[in-house]
């Protein structure tokens, strides 16, 4: 423990000593210092904020290293529905409304996957309105545009397309697609009259 001290109170004289030397220097072959040592204070200072009990300023308090943190736990838990596991209530999602007592609440990785498997032939819920809840005694749906943004960009341009396919297959429009580039036109003469996309 004395070597310890005894080599940081030698590093200190060593620092103060050519603290100038080295500001002179750094000054003249780096362009950008002063920014960067700005930049540098403002980050100790955020740090300081978030770790009162390690930082003092911009230098490391004398028990820092004894200090144990411990990550603050949100007080409210769930258990997923699929995976089992735990999740603070911010990565929740639930089906129907999420004020009702009787819905099912499920982790954001597992409606990622579900939304997954529903890109292809897996049914969405009725009215093609989002998810159908993973639990299988439940009718009600996992609402597409509150879980819209958490899906990755490729699974959302898919889901976006899926729902749009269902809703104009309700829709009762008279549609055809042209056979090389998917394009779709409504109709009011029948395809055996316009031949557009023969």
């Amino acid at each position: 423990m004395t070597d310890n001290l005894i080599w940081t109170k030698s590093i200190e004289s060593l620092f103060l000593r050519n603290y100038r030397a080295r500001a002179v220097i750094s000054r003249s072959t780096c362009p950008y210092y002063e920014a960067e040592f700005e930049e540098f204070v403002m980050i100790m200072k955020r740090l300081q904020k978030e770790y009162p009990n390690i930082l003092d300023g911009i230098d490391f308090k004398e028990d820092a290293d004894s200090f144990v943190y411990e990550p603050v736990q949100e007080a409210e838990q769930f258990d997923c529905g699929i995976c089992l596991s735990s999740y603070s209530i911010s990565k929740r999602v639930s089906c129907g409304n999420s004020e009702e007592s009787n819905c099912h609440s499920f982790c954001i990785n597992c409606v990622r996957e579900q939304a997954n498997a529903a890109t292809g032939e897996m049914p969405l819920a009725e009215g093609a309105v989002g998810l159908k809840c993973m639990d299988t005694d439940c009718d009600k749906p996992i609402y597409y545009g509150l879980i819209r943004n958490l899906l990755p960009s490729a699974i959302r341009k898919r889901m976006d397309d899926r729902i749009q396919e269902e809703n104009l297959a309700v829709s009762g429009l008279q549609l055809e697609r042209c056979k090389n580039c998917n394009f779709a036109a409504e109709m009011n003469v029948d395809k055996t009259v316009n031949k557009v996309f023969d």
